[in-house]
């Protein structure tokens, strides 16, 4: 498991707390990391229902695919509640 943790050298304590983790030795130190340039996010275009049309066809295909276990599940609870009425 790795871990990335970035400490501002800027006090003692932070200092301290380095020194106390270079006594491990599953801990590695790397000063001076560039951090990744956030990414800065486009607005996507979007259709009349406010779905993004850069992943409209995968989430229509998602939505189609629960729709249709959900309806195969009440199917099943339904027949389940009639066999259990004409058992009565």
């Amino acid at each position: 498991m790795e871990f990335i943790v970035t400490v501002e050298n800027n006090n003692q304590q932070a200092l301290e707390v380095i020194e106390y983790l270079k006594m491990f030795d599953f801990v590695k130190i790397v000063k001076n990391i560039k951090a990744k340039p956030e990414t800065t996010t486009e607005p996507l275009e979007e259709d009349e229902d406010g779905i993004p049309l850069k992943y409209k066809e995968d989430i229509l295909a998602m939505s189609k695919s629960v729709n249709k276990k959900i309806a195969q599940r009440w199917r099943e609870e339904r027949e389940k509640r009639i066999g259990k009425e004409q058992t009565i």
